[in-house]
């Protein structure tokens, strides 16, 4: 298993031998390396020394050939050459080797603190315990004490073996260096002062300003004489152009230093471009870095619209003026947290206290951007972002019933306000204009504040007996008491969870047939002990990494100036909704990333049921297991960037990193990492100013996530994953319209049938017309994939949009008259023209366009006609200046081009995918209305059979009914005079008596049965009864019970009837061909023994069968040997 999806070399995280490719050596040590192999890590004897050793050695032979053939001495070296390239080798590595190290340990530390931290908390604590019960009923179970030795043994003989085939030492007496690299361990509280844990004390004080670092990359000026050469030799790699240190956030805010020692102070560096990276978008964070920067307090902004007492302006209060900062602010501490985001906005602000600048040099810009996160980390942080708001809804609403509380307190000596209840002549007119009042008689209550007619409010409390003695009518105001507040469960929950069913009911109770290990308290239980060890120690680790995330949405999520969580696709187009975790998990991305459905093991049993039936054993393992196992479900988030420009050297970035990545260096998709990168590995003087670094920082966040590199921390392939969606929908669209064109076929052949249509035939035809679930699954998933792309290409527009306005206000800064743009060169040609006659034009930047060079010459546009040998040196020096400034904004300028086209491209990119998940959507409309319109007709068709067919057995019935009017008086009448009655000479009893028995006896009968046709409410009645009885009855004698663990449902009888019969099917439809495969195979070797033909090899009956239909003759080898060519040939 390697650490991405689309790597093809082994690298960290990965059971193959990789130290060659190591991604990150903390990652490496800590997650590649057996414990006991750790302490020869970073010996120099080791094989990584040895790698790294040759990798620097022919790093350095190539540059000294280089000079050697740049100078033209040829490639000849003495040996006290080589040995000095061996040793400054042999010193490189040693060094990074001890930066390597001491990565570790401070690694291995911060575990060490976090470990102790959450031991501390209360909230976590049960972790840490739960780890250490582990371990202990590990340690003491009979696998640990049977397999220790045999594993101990293994590890020996692996060692000794590893011993025996190292590669021998570089250098014999090296052995002495390797004091200087000892074994990575964990740092005892005592050692802490001396390797910077001094910061914490205790694990009590936690804060996540200690935890997190900022960043300050700055540009080294340094003289390299001719660096660039004859243009075919580049840069030594050795030389580096940018610096990048790291300080804690909580050294660069506290209280109390000096301002101009503060890293941040803008007076600290000297160098042209500095890079300074906030890890959040933290505005409280935000603010402080700036007013550091200028060393000045933080500003104030609570008298921003007062006369009095204005707060005093100061060059962070006008970077971070309200229409510029806070005034942007969408959603503040009120709305959703996902609703909080800094509204798109490029321009130019004024740092001047005084007054404002004509053409300030500072520049603010907010920009949204697409990256993305694993679904398990967005759903662990939804919920926790749920409670805390939860939490500080719940603490404000009870501060303000304590404030209100107190209000009333103060006002109890003020005398009570005389309750005049409103007439009764007036009661009317009131209750038309509000649903409050009500029309009581004699004594009565208030339920809240009342407002009577006096315009006052009454308290709660019974009404005086005084005012109702008279009894007569009062319009008292009347209160429905308040609803008690719905309890809610904690944690994040879909607002639109119903019960539908009753086995959803069973399930909710929590009454079902549960499958796999059992939960308690949010932690799996598994029977065996070292099973129950790995998931506490993977539950701990997770907390581990995602501790300072939690902590840091803790303490400013619902700050003054609060913390802006990463948002989801969804939430950021869908802002309003209070969550959006279903629309969040319905996301073309994460649908392609998620896993199918895993093969389940019955713990009862202890086996995997579907690899029995497979025959897979444990020893061969299942792929598709495995490749389920593998997959990372995740989603699409959209992440800001705040950016500000200062002075025209120094940039401030605020953007986040995903949760979890303590170490960007880990995290191939950091967005500031690919910066630092791309910083590290640019070419001599492609940065030439703060605006180029600027264009590198937007590229880098507006292009991560479509990069196709970056793939080994499973980084989703976004375009592939949507061309593979809209192709799966397309693909089963193809198929509808072939089903839809069989179906009319087949109709097209019951039309014209001459004979009776089979009742069935027609229900198979009709039915599946009339289901349109099918096509609507693909409508919905293409509408879904259609929004998501318009969110995205929103977005991207957002992007241009704002890096077009960059680019304007970068031009005014560098070129505030327009003389180094396009249309200010031919402007000055033009005045050139018409001063001189010449053809030859200057612009002011002593710039020459004749023919299309650049010729950088000393005349300026006043002093066209003096010879440059009279030039002042103070003039040479402006002109110089105006060079460099005039190379500067050419720079920025290709730069600039090249990123608009870039992200230009990847617009259009996502227009073609909308474009094509359009017509497809219409393509769905069109199989959708042809399938209508086929079901029309059938039915329309139908109903003309039906019609033909009541017409006939209407001609039948009105037979019936002729011959029925003749024989029933007849049938009547005899039926009377059959009886035997007295009447007529027969029998003993009357007529009349027989009739009086008969006629209510026949009245009897009729008319209940006519109540029961007719009366929906008692068959309603009887049916109630019927059902209670039966469903009490079967409940308490246990039957429902028994039903429901076997699972006797009529769906799944149903279910298990049809798959037992088309598996019976299967099997001898299987068998038939068998037989008909054996009976063919046994015809092929009787011809070929008949014909005395050797077979060559086992063609298959597929060839025989092509062969013999491409040539019309009865074998292929037959046909072979007609031909008249030897057998040999065949």
């Amino acid at each position: 298993m390697v650490a991405g999806e689309h790597d093809f070399l082994p690298t960290c995280l990965s059971d193959s031998p990789h130290t060659g490719n190591i991604q990150n050596h903390v990652l490496h040590f800590l997650g590649c390396i057996e414990v006991d192999e750790r302490e020869g890590f970073y010996a120099i004897d080791n094989e990584l020394y040895n790698i790294e050793f040759k990798h620097v050695h022919n790093h350095l032979l190539r540059e000294v050939e280089a000079k050697g053939h740049h100078s033209g001495k040829g490639k000849t070296r003495s040996k006290e050459q080589d040995k000095g390239l061996e040793r400054e080798a042999k010193k490189i590595v040693t060094s990074k080797l001890k930066q390597l190290q001491a990565a570790c340990n401070t690694e291995l530390r911060r575990i060490d603190y976090l470990r102790a931290r959450l031991s501390f908390d209360k909230d976590t604590r049960q972790l840490v315990q739960d780890l250490e019960a582990s371990i202990t009923n590990w340690k003491t179970s009979d696998q640990y004490k049977e397999f220790l030795p045999k594993v101990s043994d293994w590890r020996l003989r692996r060692s000794t073996s590893s011993s025996e085939h190292d590669v021998e030492s570089i250098n014999s007496g090296s052995h002495a260096e390797t004091s200087s690299l000892n074994q990575p361990r964990i740092i005892s509280p005592e050692d802490r002062r001396d390797t910077g844990m001094s910061r914490y004390q205790t694990p009590e004080d936690y804060e996540p300003e200690k935890d997190y670092n900022l960043h300050i990359i700055e540009k080294e000026e340094e003289d390299t004489g001719d660096s660039e050469g004859d243009g075919q030799h580049e840069k030594p790699r050795s030389i580096r152009q940018f610096s990048d240190r790291k300080v804690k956030v909580d050294r660069i805010f506290e209280n109390g230093q000096d301002p101009e020692t503060n890293p941040l102070y803008k007076g600290q560096s000297s160098s042209r471009v500095r890079y300074i990276h906030l890890p959040a978008n933290n505005m409280t964070w935000v603010e402080e870095a700036i007013a550091r920067y200028y060393g000045e307090k933080r500003p104030k902004y609570d008298g921003v619209y007062r006369e009095l007492q204005e707060n005093e302006r100061t060059q962070s209060y006008m970077i971070l003026r309200p229409h510029f900062w806070r005034g942007q602010l969408h959603g503040g501490r009120h709305a959703p947290p996902h609703a909080r985001h800094m509204r798109a906005l490029c321009d130019t602000v004024s740092s001047d206290p005084k007054s404002v600048e004509q053409s300030p040099k500072n520049i603010v810009l907010f920009m949204p951007y697409l990256h993305w996160e694993t679904d398990r980390q967005r759903e662990k942080f939804a919920i926790e972002v749920e409670n805390l708001t939860e939490k500080w809804r719940k603490r404000k609403k009870d501060e303000e019933e304590r404030k209100k509380k107190e209000r009333r307190k103060a006002r109890e000596k003020l005398p009570k306000v005389e309750f005049k209840p409103w007439p009764v002549e007036d009661c009317q007119e009131v209750s038309k204009q509000n649903g409050w009042f009500r029309k009581f008689r004699g004594k009565s209550t208030i339920a809240d504040d009342a407002p009577t007619s006096n315009g006052k409010t009454v308290q709660p409390g019974p009404v005086s007996g005084s005012l109702d003695e008279s009894l007569q009518d009062w319009c008292l105001p009347y209160f429905h008491k308040k609803a008690p507040p719905k309890l809610r469960r904690p944690g994040l929950e879909p607002q639109d969870t119903r019960i539908g069913s009753f086995p959803t009911l069973i399930k909710s109770l929590g009454y079902g047939i549960k499958k796999g290990l059992p939960v308690k308290d949010g932690r799996v239980m598994s029977p065996s002990p070292l099973g129950q060890l790995l998931i506490d120690a993977a539950r701990l680790y997770e907390e581990m990494a995602n501790y300072r995330d939690r902590k840091l949405l803790q303490k400013y999520l619902h700050n003054e100036l609060p913390l802006h969580p990463r948002r989801t696709l969804d939430q950021s187009y869908y802002w309003t909704l209070n969550t959006t975790k279903n629309r969040d998990r319905d996301q073309v991305v994460y649908r392609s990333t998620t896993s199918g459905n895993f093969h389940e093991y019955d713990p009862k049993k202890g086996n995997w049921q579907d690899h029995d039936e497979q025959g897979i054993t444990p020893e061969m393992g299942c792929d598709e297991c495995r490749a389920n196992i593998r997959k990372v479900s995740r989603v699409v988030m959209v992440d800001q960037l705040w950016m500000w420009i200062l002075d025209e050297q120094t940039i401030i970035t605020c953007f986040p990193k995903r949760y979890g990545a303590n170490k960007q260096e880990t995290d191939a998709s950091s967005v500031h990492k690919g910066i630092r990168t791309r910083l590290q590995n640019s070419r001599q003087n492609h940065i030439r100013s703060v605006y180029d670094l600027a264009l590198v920082i937007f590229d880098e966040c507006s292009s991560t996530l479509f990069d196709r590199v970056k793939t080994r921390d499973r980084q989703p392939q976004v375009m592939d994953a949507f061309s593979e969606a809209i192709g799966n929908v397309t693909n089963k669209q193809t198929a509808a319209f072939d089903r839809l064109y069989r179906w009319t076929k087949t109709a097209a052949k019951v039309y014209r049938t001459k004979s009776k249509v089979d009742p069935e035939a027609i229900s198979e035809l009709h039915v599946p017309l009339l289901d349109i679930y099918p096509e609507g699954i693909l409508q919905r998933e293409i509408k879904d994939i259609e929004e998501e792309l318009e969110i995205m290409l929103n977005i991207n527009r957002t992007q241009r949009k704002v890096l077009k306005d960059f680019i304007m206000h970068v031009e005014h800064i560098l070129d505030p008259q327009g003389r180094y743009s396009f249309h200010g060169r031919h402007r000055k040609k033009k005045i050139n023209l018409m001063n001189n006659g010449d053809t030859t034009t200057q612009d002011e930047g002593g710039t020459d366009s004749q023919s299309g060079h650049l010729r950088y010459s000393h005349y300026s546009h006043t002093t066209s006609s003096v010879s440059n040998h009279h030039l002042t040196d103070e003039h040479m020096d402006r002109t110089d200046e105006k060079d460099d400034k005039h190379e500067i904004y050419d720079w920025f300028k290709v730069n600039a081009d090249e990123l608009v086209a870039k992200v230009s491209k990847r617009i259009e990119d996502l227009e073609a995918l909308e474009r094509t998940a359009q017509s497809t959507s219409s393509s769905l409309t069109d199989l959708l209305a042809l399938k209508q319109q086929q079901a029309s007709v059938v039915q329309a068709w139908q109903s003309v059979k039906q019609s033909e067919e009541a017409v006939s057995q209407g001609r039948a019935i009105m037979m019936f009914t002729v011959v029925t009017i003749l024989f029933l008086p007849l049938s009547f009448m005899a039926s009377v005079f059959g009886m035997n009655a007295v009447n007529f000479g027969q029998g003993t009893v009357k007529l009349s008596q027989q009739f009086k028995y008969m006629f209510p006896i026949s009245f009897t009968i009729i008319i209940p049965i006519f109540i029961l046709a007719f009366s929906t409410w008692i068959r309603a009645l009887i049916w109630f009864v019927y059902k209670y009885t039966i469903t009490v009855t079967i409940v308490k004698t246990g039957f429902y019970g028994l039903w429901l663990k076997w699972g006797l449902t009529s769906r799944t009888l149903l279910d298990n009837a049809a798959k037992e019969t088309e598996k019976l099917k299967t099997e001898v439809r299987e068998q038939i061909c068998r037989m008909q495969r054996d009976e063919r195979k046994k015809q092929d070797e009787e011809w070929e023994k008949a014909h005395g033909i050797t077979p060559l090899g086992p063609p298959t009956n597929t060839f025989r069968q092509s062969m013999h239909t491409s040539t019309g003759l009865e074998n292929p080898q037959m046909t072979r040997l007609r031909g008249g060519g030897p057998l040999e040939t065949v």
